[in-house]
């Protein structure tokens, strides 16, 4: 009878060993794969550096022109000659400058301007060069649909010009000039621009 146990017991520790060494032996279960990673919102793109509406207030001259004008012989004379032009404007440089390009073949007359919105300052700035060797400044606002750009007083004398009565494909600019630090103004110089179609 102890014989018997005795290999009934040693019979169930070598089934419970070969029970053990069977589990060492088992390949690992794979691990779960790891959880995608959440979906990082793309970053807003900034805003174009010149895309407020103030930057948009010359928009309206951008286009091919065909000029007519009229400039008084002497300041203090009522006496005109007539001419005519043409002034090509384009936007340039990521749309931050406007650029002009005049001409007045009859009196062989050209020049170039380029114009910027300063956001700090809340104005247009423009400079103006020529081949008369002219170079101006000019700054101004646009303000009841008039844009006036106007050069720094010096000496009491300055000059301004005037952009009004604007339609799309037409408005009408004046060059005047004051002698009194601008409180009186006399128009020198009026083109009347209609776009070329």
């Amino acid at each position: 009878m102890k014989r018997t146990i005795a290999v009934v017991g040693l019979t169930c520790l070598a089934l419970a060993g070969a029970g053990a060494a069977a589990a060492q032996t088992q390949p690992a279960k794979p691990a779960a794969p790891p959880a995608p990673p959440a979906a990082v919102p793309a970053p807003t793109p900034a805003p174009p550096p010149c895309a407020g509406p103030e930057f948009h207030q010359l928009d309206f001259w951008i286009g091919d022109w065909n000029l007519t004008h009229r400039a008084r012989v002497a300041r203090d004379k009522d006496e005109w000659t007539d001419g005519t032009g043409t002034n090509s404007i384009r936007k340039i440089l990521d749309d931050c400058v406007v650029e002009e390009h005049f001409e007045d073949k009859a009196n062989a007359f050209r020049g170039q301007s380029a114009s910027v919105y300063d956001p700090q300052r809340h104005l247009w700035q423009q400079t103006w060069v020529d081949n008369a060797a002219g170079y101006l400044v000019l700054t101004g606002t646009f303000e009841n649909g008039r844009m006036t750009l106007q050069t720094p007083v010096l000496e009491n004398r300055t000059k301004r010009m005037v952009f009004h009565d604007i339609k799309p494909d037409s408005f009408d600019w004046d060059w005047e000039s004051s002698i009194d630090g601008g409180k009186t103004w006399v128009a020198m110089w009026k083109i009347h621009y209609a776009r070329r179609k």
